[in-house]
């Protein structure tokens, strides 16, 4: 309800970050913000980073390079530009950079669909804020997921198959600091977030998809992985014939 701002999806970048901004009220110099399933383009890194924030962007697409543009803007902030990671936001990811995560200060999404619920899980991990805007739920790949039917009987469960299950399961993995707000975009606009720090549970479990195959944690949809799954697949029947 009300007036929404433009809904392109620069548009929606810029949006967010500058509710991250003024919401979550950190400083940016000296502060690492993780963009996890960015894209190859990483908009909502260099949104951040145009509000001076040190960005990283995690998706195995992510572009290695600058485009003109983007090369004028980094003479004209005079700053070090993100950084790409092309990887996956998994337990391989945290092996990896284990030190990058120590030290960061926000991880983020923004309908980052199957990395979703392990941004919320690596933050809770390393006491980390974060806000996410969860966009597809995948309950195929995530069957474990369960809500309370209601308040009154919190033993009985369902499973979560809505984006509004999806909300509150990610809420009831830390109701005590986790909440809820609304961007000025239409579409999927729920952000859950964390606007503090919180003591670290190094031993929280992170969610993984039950197909081995999909792979698909920080890929923004699945119609990339399973072409690339594919593609593979049809390399190793023709290498064995």
């Amino acid at each position: 309800p009300g007036h929404y701002a433009d809904n392109s999806k620069s548009c929606r970048h810029d949006i967010f970050a500058a509710w991250l901004v003024s919401t979550l009220g950190i400083v940016a110099k000296s502060n690492v913000v993780l963009d996890i399933a960015g894209g190859s383009a990483g908009s909502l890194s260099w949104a951040l980073w145009r509000h001076g924030f040190e960005t990283f962007i995690v998706d195995p697409r992510a572009k290695l390079g600058y485009s003109r543009r983007q090369r004028k803007e980094i003479q004209k902030y005079n700053a070090p530009p993100p950084t790409s990671l092309p990887i996956y936001f998994d337990h391989n990811f945290e092996n990896k950079y284990h030190q990058l995560l120590t030290r960061t200060s926000l991880i983020v999404g923004l309908h980052s669909d199957e990395a979703t619920e392990q941004i919320v899980d690596y933050a809770i991990k390393y006491g980390t804020r974060f806000a996410v805007v969860p966009c597809c739920v995948f309950p195929h790949l995530f069957p474990h997921r369960r809500i309370s039917i209601n308040q009154s009987e919190p033993l009985i469960q369902r499973p979560v198959l809505s984006n509004r299950d999806f909300e509150q399961y990610l809420i009831s993995k830390h109701p005590q600091s986790i909440r809820i707000a609304h961007l000025n975009f239409q579409g999927r606009n729920a952000v859950i977030f964390r606007d503090h720090p919180s003591e670290p549970m190094p031993h929280h479990s992170i969610a993984v998809p039950v197909d081995s195959d999909h792979v698909a944690v920080a890929v923004k949809g699945d119609r990339w992985r399973e072409e690339q799954v594919i593609k593979e697949k049809q390399r190793a029947a023709t290498t064995h014939h």
